[in-house]
């Protein structure tokens, strides 16, 4: 994996930005969520993913499913920051692009759930 460099995005020497959307790596996801009140955390796989293991209090709004995704994000809730996350990052990097056109304030997850289980922080079964 190509190293990760800051961009003044917090206090995080864990982050990276695409397209002006954070990238930060599973553990200071971790931390940021945790500390922040407006957090919601999303997953952006599919019910088959999702039920295979997924980080606590998540959302499921599947990526795939396009129009009942795009649907989703367009109610949601502009004063929340939306903690996204799919199985290695890509989904959840297009996801967080579409959500972010419509004004929604997003966190993505480099290397989706399997950085995260890769670093032994636990999921949900």
């Amino acid at each position: 994996m190509a190293a990760i460099v800051a961009l003044g995005i917090g206090s995080s020497c864990n982050a990276h930005t695409q397209n002006d959307i954070p990238s930060v790596l599973p553990e200071q996801f971790a931390k940021e969520m945790k500390s922040d009140t407006t957090a919601v955390i999303l997953d952006v796989r599919t019910p088959e993913e999702y039920s295979q293991g997924h980080l606590q209090d998540a959302r499921l709004i599947d990526f795939k499913d396009s129009s009942n995704f795009d649907k989703a994000i367009s109610e949601l809730p502009k004063d929340k920051t939306y903690y996204v996350y799919c199985r290695s990052g890509r989904r959840s990097m297009s996801a967080a692009e579409k959500m972010k056109e419509l004004g929604l304030r997003v966190v993505d997850m480099a290397g989706g759930i399997i950085a995260w289980e890769k670093d032994g922080i636990p999921v949900v079964k």
